[in-house]
């Protein structure tokens, strides 16, 4: 202050504002306010009010019910005209190849947009709450990707009962574990990316490309991919999407680096 001129100057200012403010009487507050802080105990700012809240089955099953009304409300009936599409198509054509195509898909588009900077517009208030984000994360995909397995499930118990010749349980293990893997891939590519389309197209286009390029009619390179869809190939589907799920909720924990991505 002594050797610059503006700092002083600068400093000047800052001294008469803080005289000005300290003169200023308080500001009353409202009668309600005033009441409250009247019943308050004087121990009462003394309270060490716990970071983190007291995880529990009655925490969890209130972050279930409130985050149900926080996920995007088109994935419910979206996934619903699809599922009730998939019917369709598989009793009119007298296949289940229908059905087990378009549930891994189905979940993986819903389960792709639960999180993100793009998805929750909220999202520094977000992390400024108690709730961890992983808990908020693992809430979200309990609900939509336990939806759409409850969809998948009447759906192939329907068919199982007009269609005689399926198999009810076979028929659930056929595109269970595709459903799991497809929507650990999604939501890997939407938390890394932060970008929800990128990890719906890709799962989108690899199940395309995986159906497409299995026929007798493609090149050997093609043909020699493994089909996920068979029963041996059923518990690699189960270990990828466990170690997929695992990364993604390790990573979304780190989610302010979302923040000046043009929120």
């Amino acid at each position: 202050l002594q050797s610059c001129a503006d700092c002083a100057r600068y400093a000047t200012t800052l001294q008469v504002l803080s005289n000005g403010l300290a003169e200023r009487p308080p500001a009353a507050f409202p009668p309600a306010v005033e009441e409250l802080l009247l019943h308050l105990p004087d121990h009462q700012s003394s309270v060490v009010v716990p970071l983190r809240p007291q995880i529990g089955w009655q925490w969890a099953l209130a972050l279930l019910r409130t985050q149900a009304r926080v996920v995007r409300g088109e994935i419910w009936p979206t996934s619903a005209l699809i599922m009730l599409i998939g019917l369709v198509v598989t009793l009119v054509a007298a296949d289940v190849l229908p059905l087990v195509l378009v549930a891994p898909v189905m979940a993986a588009v819903g389960v792709a947009f639960i999180y993100g900077p793009t998805v929750d517009p909220a999202l520094e208030i977000e992390l400024a709450t108690p709730t961890p984000p992983r808990s908020v994360l693992l809430a979200r995909l309990a609900l939509v990707f336990g939806y759409d397995l409850v969809l998948g499930l009447l759906g192939s118990l329907l068919l199982a009962l007009l269609a005689t010749d399926v198999s009810l349980w076979p028929l659930v293990m056929s595109w269970l574990a595709p459903m799991a893997f497809l929507s650990s891939l999604a939501l890997l590519l939407a938390v890394l990316s932060a970008d929800p389309g990128l990890g719906a197209l890709v799962s989108l286009v690899l199940w395309v490309l995986f159906h497409l390029f299995r026929s007798d009619d493609v090149s050997p390179f093609f043909v020699s991919i493994p089909d996920i869809l068979a029963a041996s190939f059923r518990p690699w589907l189960w270990l990828l999407s466990a170690v997929m799920v695992t990364v993604a909720v390790l990573v979304s924990g780190r989610e302010e680096r979302w923040l000046g991505r043009g929120m």
